[in-house]
Parts: C-alpha cells; sequence; structure tokens
C-alpha cells in the first residue's frame, strides 16, 4: 500500500484547458442541473467507468465521499500520503464519462482538487501547487451558478491562496483581491453557518499580512478582531482550534512590537500555549506552534531578560527544528532556522557571549539556504544576519553584512519597509568605514523606496509612524553625497527626503497644465485620482469594530490606482520624470535676490550649503565646530526656554506654556550658535562680497529650530554690520519656486482675535492688536473675527475670500499628535493642523501667526515641518510669521503695530508681500532696542518668501 501511495504522489493535474462547458438541448429539470463539462477533443474511454450515467454518478458521489474522509484523516495526522490519496479519489470523482456528472456536483469535486494543491503547497512550499490550487478554485468560482450553496466557500477557497501568492511574491493586487474574495464570502454567509469561523480566521490573515507590507495600524487592530471572534465561534473539540489560538496569539505578538504593552505581549503567550497544549504529538502543526511560542519567549526575554525564557525558547524551537527535519516534504525550515538564530542573537545582546553570536549567524545561514530564491521573506532574513555580521566586527563579517543588504535590494521582493532598511544600513555601516562609493549605492537605493513606502494609501498618522524610522536617512545620505564632492545630489537629496507629507499631498493639489494639454486623457485620470486621494486621506484609516468591515481598502486601491497612472504617465517620452524627484536645474531655476543657506546635520558631519544672492552656483561650508550630538543638546535647551520664561513673568500673561526648564541660558545658546554656525557663513557670504542682505535659513535635522536669525541679531550688538541681515526660514528649496501661478484676488485681511478661551488664561492684549490692525488697514480691506465670532467653520468660509490673515490667540504645538497642534479656539477646541491640510487657498498671500509655538515643529519628526506655519503655507500661504516657543502676551501687539505700520505706510492700501520680512525685522530690532529680555524678541521669525 506505502508503495501505490507514493505513486500517487506523481499523478498529474486535470487540465481544465481540455474541457468546456456542455448545455444539452433539452432541459432535465433543473436551472443548473442540466450543465455538464464536455472535452473539447475526445477524452480516451479509459477514463470512463462502464454502466449507465446513474452507476457513473453514484461511483462519482462515491469517490468524492471517501476523498473527504482520507481528507478529514489528514487534517487530523497530516500525512502527505493521505493527502494524496484524498486527491486521487476527488480526480476519479471527475474522470467518469462527461455527460454523466451534473455541473452542480462537478463545481464542488474541482474545488475539492483545488484544496488538496493548496493543502499540500501549505506544507511544503511548493509555488507550483499554489498555482494548481490557483486554477481550479478561480474555474471553479467562474463558473459557478450564483445560487450554488458553495460559492461562499469557494470564494473563501480563492481568497486564501491568493493572499499565500501575495506573502509569497509580495503582489498587493493579490493582497487586495483576497481580501475581496474574504469580504464577499463572508457577506454571503449566515450567523449559524459552520464556515462562519474559518471566513473570520480568513479576514484576519489578509488584513494581517497587509499591516505586514503597510504598516497600516488599523489593519493589525482589524486581525486581532477578526482572530477573537473566529476563536470565540469554534467549538473546543474542532481541529481548527489550534489555528484559532495560534493566529490570535501572532496578531497580538505583532500588536506588542508596535505599542509595546506587556498585556499584549502575555496574551499571545497564553493563546501560543493553548495552541501547543491542545496539539497532537504527531500532528504537523505541532513545530509550527511551537516556533511561535518560542518566539514569543525570545521576545518576553528580550523585554525582561528572565533566563529561563530563552531557555523555554531554545527547546521549543530546537525540537521544531528537530521535527520538521525528519519530514522531507516540509520545505519551510527557513521559518526556524530564523527564529532559532533570533534567540541566540538576543542572548548574545544580552550577555554578550560570543559563542551566541557564532551561532545565531550559523543559524541565520541555515535559514537563508533554506529559503527559496525570491521568497518575499528572504530579504527580511538577510537583513537579520547582516545585523548579526555586524556584530562580529570583523572585515569578514562587515564584506558579509554589506553582501546581505545588497543581496536583499537585488531580490527587490517582499516589504518595502525592509528593503528600505536595507538600503539606509548599506549606506549607514559602508560610510561608517569609509566606503563612500558603496554608501551612495545603500543611500540611493533607500532615497528610491522612500515613496513606496510611504504609500499614498496611509493615512497622515501612519506615514508620520513609518518615517520615524527613518528620520535621519536625507541629512545622512545628503552627507555622503557631500563626502564625495556631489553638492547637487546633496541638495537633490534633501529636498526628496524632507517634508515628505506636504510634498505628497502638494502633489495631489497640482493642475499639471503641460499634461493636460498634452494628454487630456492622461489628465483626467489623474485629476479624478487626485480627488480621491485627498478625500480618502482626510480621515485616519480606523477600524470599525464589525464583522466584513473594510480597513483602509478604498485608500490603498487607489494609490495603487495613482501608482500605476504614474507608469502610464512616464511611458510617455515628454513626460518620463513626472512627478519624479527634480534635479537641481528644476528645483533653483534662476537666481534669487537672497542668499540660501542649507544647513545639513548628520551624524557624519554638518555643513553649510550656500547659493549667493543672485548666483546658482553651490558653495560648500563645512561646520567642524559643531556636531549633529551637539545639535540636538542644543535644541533640548531652546525647548526648555519656554518653562525658564514663566517663572519671569506673571502668571497668564503667556499665549501657551510648554513645561520644561531650561539647561543653559539663551544668551549662551545664541552666542554658541553664532561662533559655531552663523559666523562661518557669514563669513563666507562676505568674502564673496554679496550685497543682498536676505537670508533664507534652511535647517536640516537637529538643526531646525535653532534660532539662526536671532543668533545673527545677537552678535549684532556688538557688530552692527550684521544687524543688517534679515533672516527667513524655508522648509525647502522648492517653496521659493510655486509650482504653479497663483489666482490674484482683491486685497483682504481677515483679523481674528481670541481674548477669553475656555481652559485657558485670558489674553486681553489680543484685542489691542485687533485694534491696531482697524487703525491701520481700511475698513472695506479687512473682515473680522472676534471671540465667540470665532470657530473653525467661520475661519474656513471667510479665509478663502482674504489674501492675508492675522490670528492672535493660544496656539499649541501637540508632541504627541503633531496633526492636532492649533489654534485654540474660544469653546477650547481647535482649529487644527490636520484642519489646515484640508483647505486650498492657492491666492493666499501672507498669515502672521501671533500664537505661541506656531514654528515648532514635530520634535519627532523634525524635517517634516508639522506645525502651524507649516500648514499654513501648506495650505497656500507663501509667506508667515510665526513663534519659535510661547511669547508673552504683551509682545504680540507692539510686533503687529510695527509690522503693519510699516507695510502700510505713507498711505499705502495694498501692502507689499516682498517686504514682510523687513517690517519684521525692524519690529524685532524695535523690541531689542528697549531692553526687554532676549527670551522675549528671539521667538519671532518669518518663513517662506
Amino acid at each position: 500500500m506505502a508503495g501505490d501511495l507514493e505513486a500517487l504522489l506523481t499523478i498529474p493535474s486535470y487540465d481544465l484547458n481540455n474541457f468546456e462547458l456542455f448545455f444539452p438541448e433539452k432541459d432535465h429539470g433543473g436551472n443548473y442541473e442540466p450543465v455538464y463539462l464536455k472535452p473539447k477533443n475526445d477524452i480516451s474511454t479509459s477514463t470512463c467507468r462502464g454502466g449507465d450515467d446513474g452507476t457513473i454518478l453514484l461511483k462519482a458521489e462515491e469517490h468524492s465521499r471517501i476523498g473527504h474522509e482520507f481528507l478529514g484523516r489528514y487534517r487530523l495526522e497530516g500525512d502527505l500520503q493521505v493527502l494524496a490519496m484524498a486527491r486521487h479519489h476527488f480526480l476519479e470523482a471527475v474522470s467518469g464519462h462527461h455527460l454523466a456528472v451534473p455541473w452542480w456536483n462537478w463545481i464542488i469535486y474541482l474545488n475539492n482538487i483545488g484544496n488538496t494543491y493548496q493543502m499540500r503547497h501549505e506544507r511544503n512550499g511548493d509555488l507550483n501547487d499554489l498555482e494548481e490550487a490557483i486554477k481550479y478554485y478561480d474555474f471553479t468560482l467562474k463558473h459557478c451558478p450564483p445560487t450554488h450553496p458553495g460559492v461562499a466557500a469557494f470564494h473563501t477557497n480563492l481568497g486564501i491562496v491568493l493572499l499565500l501568492r501575495s506573502e509569497r511574491t509580495s503582489s498587493s493586487d493579490d493582497m487586495e483581491a483576497a481580501l475581496q474574495h474574504k469580504r464577499r464570502a463572508f457577506s454571503l454567509l449566515r450567523p449559524e453557518d459552520p464556515l462562519r469561523p474559518r471566513a473570520l480566521q480568513d479576514l484576519g490573515h489578509v488584513h494581517l499580512w497587509r499591516y505586514h507590507n503597510t504598516h497600516n495600524e488599523p489593519d493589525l487592530v482589524a486581525a486581532t478582531s477578526y482572530y477573537k471572534k473566529a476563536l470565540e465561534c469554534t467549538p473546543e473539540d474542532d481541529i481548527d482550534i489550534l489555528v484559532r489560538y495560534n493566529s490570535l496569539g501572532v496578531a497580538q505578538w505583532n500588536l506588542y512590537n508596535r505599542r509595546k504593552r506587556s498585556e499584549d505581549l502575555e496574551a499571545a503567550l497564553e493563546n501560543w500555549k493553548n495552541a501547543v497544549a491542545r496539539t497532537p504529538a504527531e500532528h504537523h502543526l505541532l513545530p509550527y506552534l511551537q516556533g511561535n511560542l518560542g518566539r514569543g519567549y525570545v521576545t518576553r526575554f528580550n523585554t525582561g531578560g528572565d533566563v529561563e525564557d530563552i531557555n523555554k525558547a531554545f527547546a521549543y524551537l530546537k525540537d521544531g527544528i528537530r521535527l520538521v527535519s525528519e519530514d522531507d516534504t516540509q520545505l519551510q525550515l527557513y521559518l526556524y532556522w530564523d527564529t532559532l538564530a533570533s534567540a541566540y542573537f538576543t542572548k548574545y545582546k544580552r550577555f554578550g557571549d560570543a559563542e551566541d553570536l557564532s551561532q545565531a549567524v550559523h543559524a541565520y545561514e541555515q535559514a537563508i539556504d533554506t529559503c527559496a530564491e525570491g521568497h518575499s521573506i528572504l530579504p527580511l532574513i538577510l537583513t537579520h544576519k547582516a545585523e548579526a555580521n555586524l556584530h562580529q566586527r570583523t572585515d569578514t563579517g562587515l564584506n558579509a553584512a554589506l553582501e546581505c543588504y545588497r543581496r536583499a535590494l537585488a531580490l527587490g521582493v517582499g516589504s518595502p519597509d525592509v528593503l528600505l532598511r536595507a538600503g539606509y544600513m548599506l549606506g549607514e555601516n559602508a560610510y561608517a568605514n569609509n566606503l563612500y562609493e558603496i554608501a551612495l549605492e545603500g543611500y540611493a537605493a533607500a532615497m528610491e523606496l522612500l515613496p513606496r513606502t510611504l504609500s499614498l494609501g496611509l493615512d497622515m498618522h501612519e506615514r508620520r509612524h513609518v518615517l520615524e524610522h527613518f528620520r535621519w536617512l536625507a541629512v545622512d545620505a545628503a552627507a555622503c553625497f557631500i563626502q564625495n564632492g556631489r553638492l547637487q545630489g546633496a541638495v537633490e537629496t534633501l529636498e526628496h527626503g524632507r517634508s515628505v507629507m506636504f510634498s505628497q499631498m502638494l502633489n495631489l493639489r497640482t493642475s499639471f497644465d503641460d499634461l493636460k494639454s498634452a494628454h487630456p486623457d492622461l489628465h483626467s485620470r489623474l485629476v479624478h485620482l487626485s480627488e480621491q486621494l485627498r478625500t480618502v486621506n482626510a480621515e485616519p484609516n480606523l477600524f470599525r469594530d464589525g464583522a466584513g468591515v473594510d480597513v483602509g481598502s478604498e485608500a490603498l486601491s487607489v494609490a495603487r490606482q495613482w501608482e500605476k497612472l504614474m507608469v502610464d504617465i512616464r511611458s510617455v517620452p515628454e513626460f518620463s520624470n513626472f512627478l519624479q524627484p527634480p534635479s537641481f536645474q528644476e528645483l533653483y531655476p534662476e537666481p534669487k535676490d537672497g542668499t540660501i543657506v542649507i544647513l545639513n546635520c548628520s551624524e557624519w558631519r554638518c555643513d553649510a550649503l550656500i547659493i549667493p544672492a543672485n548666483r546658482t552656483e553651490i558653495h560648500l561650508v563645512p561646520l567642524d565646530q559643531i556636531t549633529h550630538e551637539r545639535a540636538l543638546h542644543l535644541g533640548e535647551h531652546v525647548s526648555g526656554l519656554a518653562a525658564g520664561y514663566r517663572d519671569v513673568v506673571q502668571e497668564g500673561n503667556m499665549r501657551h506654556i510648554r513645561r520644561q526648564r531650561p539647561k543653559q541660558s539663551l544668551d549662551d545658546v545664541l552666542q554658541e550658535v553664532y561662533e559655531k554656525v552663523v559666523e562661518p557663513v557669514i563669513a563666507l557670504i562676505g568674502s564673496m562680497q554679496v550685497t543682498s542682505d536676505r537670508i533664507w535659513w534652511c535647517p536640516t535635522s537637529a538643526f531646525t529650530g535653532l534660532p539662526f536669525h536671532a543668533a545673527l541679531l545677537y552678535a549684532g550688538r556688538r557688530n552692527q554690520a550684521l544687524a543688517r541681515y534679515i533672516s527667513s526660514y524655508i522648509p525647502s528649496l522648492s517653496s521659493l519656486f510655486p509650482g504653479q501661478s497663483s489666482p490674484t484676488i482683491p486685497f483682504q485681511l481677515l483679523s481674528v482675535a481670541i481674548s477669553e478661551t475656555e481652559g485657558h488664561d485670558s489674553l486681553p492684549e489680543t484685542l489691542t492688536e485687533a485694534q491696531y490692525i482697524k487703525a491701520i488697514v481700511d475698513a472695506d480691506l479687512r473682515a473680522s473675527l472676534v471671540n465667540q465670532e470665532v470657530s473653525p467653520a467661520s475661519i474656513a468660509e471667510i479665509l478663502p475670500r482674504c489674501s492675508w490673515a492675522h490670528f492672535s490667540c493660544h496656539g499649541v504645538q501637540d508632541n504627541e499628535d503633531p496633526f492636532k497642534s492649533g489654534l485654540v479656539m474660544p469653546d477650547g477646541g481647535r482649529l487644527q493642523l490636520s484642519d489646515l491640510m484640508t483647505l486650498e487657498l492657492p491666492a493666499a498671500q501672507f498669515v502672521f501667526l501671533s500664537a505661541c509655538q506656531t514654528g515648532t515643529g514635530d520634535i519627532a519628526l523634525l524635517d517634516e515641518a508639522l506645525h502651524l506655519a507649516g500648514g499654513f503655507l501648506f495650505a497656500g500661504f507663501k509667506s508667515a510669521i510665526a513663534t519659535l516657543w510661547s511669547m508673552n502676551d504683551l509682545d504680540g501687539p507692539a510686533v503687529a503695530q510695527e509690522v503693519y505700520s510699516y507695510l502700510f505706510r505713507d498711505g499705502k492700501h495694498i501692502p507689499d508681500l516682498s517686504e514682510v520680512p523687513r517690517a519684521l525685522h525692524r519690529a524685532v530690532l524695535k523690541l531689542q532696542g528697549r531692553g526687554i529680555s532676549t527670551e522675549r524678541w528671539v521667538p519671532f521669525i518669518h518663513m517662506g518668501v
């Protein structure tokens, strides 16, 4: 019998291409019953069993029954030879006379054959088996009558094999198709249907896999919810309870890694323990379940350091490898070796035993050797091994690590963030070892992968989460370009890798007139998808508890359509670089009447890239006296100044207060910033005899938020020549060159003043500001909102009609969620940064934000300009006055009066936008001249043109 079973393993698949549907002329009494499968060509009569059609039908049903018995045995025992017998009988069921078996039954038999291929693939990982399963399931579903009782199961089956192929090949199309089939299957099931637990389980699988590819947290929450529901409605004596416990544990383990809540890890371990405890000793799933439990113990050991945990992990993992190695049908050894390697490596990092490191490298090598080339998980294993190689701290280890990173990039499959990390780590480790050309290779690959990782299908919160892991990528890559003498490449890299989220959203607002005139059809598709993406990105992708509810699919689907459209547009020769990172010549098409100073701050080096006024060449000034670490420390000092100043002024006199103590006096900070950064820059500008007094500062990473403008003015107390320089800040070089012409509207200034705010101190001087504006600006050229008249809705209604705006009120920078940073409304609510990002104000010119922290950025993502001033610039304003930290309520009116008096001097009715920086400069000098403390005049900054 054993020999016969082994022979059945090689039974060829039924070639569905040889058959077609056949409809007899006479109706045999049913809507679908008379439909049969007919061979396109004659089939050998040897496939037929003698007797009339009824006898053949009975034999087909008997083969199907026996096939299901073998299938049930396989699910309990895991013997692939038993599975082969099941497939043999299912094939026998369809091998009779072609008019003997009604189509209704054929559908089920063909689906069953697909089941056997799917199950064998799940054991041995053979891609050919997976393709056979897809073929059978797809044929079954396409030709299935809509009233067939098995249609939900057919959707479920096709969905799961498409998901398996997505996991293997990283196909997002397969992943989304799988989700749609799973959702359709669930919608067809009644609450009491026995297939409901499996449908819930499968929905969880799709969401979990999509989470691994996109890091969209709502997908992880959805997967956990579906797994819990599946477990709840699975009987304890059902063999599938093993899979239910395991899947829920996997989701909870991922939740722990995302949120770092110990209760998630403990819940995962408990569910994995339940799965292992209920698994028969000879069951083929036992090593897999033990592997997951071992992984959980590795994670807990990494957190708590309990040696008992790591010993348990080793026991489970080594036993799993032993069991799998003894089964030559198991082709997924790489999973077990990778987890075992992780256990050794984690133990090494805790105790430093070189033998553990050696064992980790060996286990990673085994994982790589047993993983199929081109498998989507291989790049991840390669990056794991590279990290272990780097800890060997030898040339051999370094070379092995770099080779792993390069191989991962060359494979090009798997999660985009894994590939991005491979490129980034290749760049970092090559640079650290003076291998600058290899470093450029890695950084360039990472920069190219950045847009794929930050999919437009993710909401802004999820994109921010992804960016946090790569926040220094652009500045480190730019440092590498500088090291290699490629200054234009450095500027291009900084432009491409900073303010990424705002840049992505701006691309959705551009009119693309050149594309419209040349290819209106492509332009029409572009506009339509842009509008859809803006709509789906307006709200976060939240999981609403309830089976069958999708999470972010619309956004991700539209994002994929957008990516495909980009391919179509770029296939047109004249648009081959459409929305690609621009060259320096495109970024800086013409000289500006002011010097641009790009300050790059990387852990490798700090530099100033200077484009002198009325010129286009880039000059390098190495900033050797300051480091990335020191710049971060200076930023910490600055961030504490508001709290330090809080002790000097009376209670209630601040428009916002951030409670941190300063670690260094502001005068000391300004002096250090001047000597180490500003002075070398001014020295070069002076040596080139630049006559313009305008400077646009474009600081990056740890330089962001440092008061370079104030360092100049502070030094100007001793050297009056320095006080002539008028400083502005820009988030990017391209912000100086709007991509399209702006419409013009009649000049109108909106004045918003809020003196009384629920839950906040009174700000009586905001009304003084409003009175100054009223006295300076003609009545027919302004609109006003005061106190209870102010709301996000009233602002959104009036603002589009005004080219200038002035806000005097409380402001807050929310460091937990920068998108909630905002101007505080009378009821205590906020006009949030997220609200500003939905506004389109193409005719807007200038906004004065006389509120606190309106120019303070996200401390986690310094390069993303996630502050209120940045939000107003994104909405369309070209110029802004903002504050770096909390301001005194008395200073707002003084600065506002001086700014507007200068802009409307000599009877002017319409101000000149280009004079705003000079107006603020004069106002700050007057504050300084009054002898007030440094902390009070430093916060005021100008941003934009």
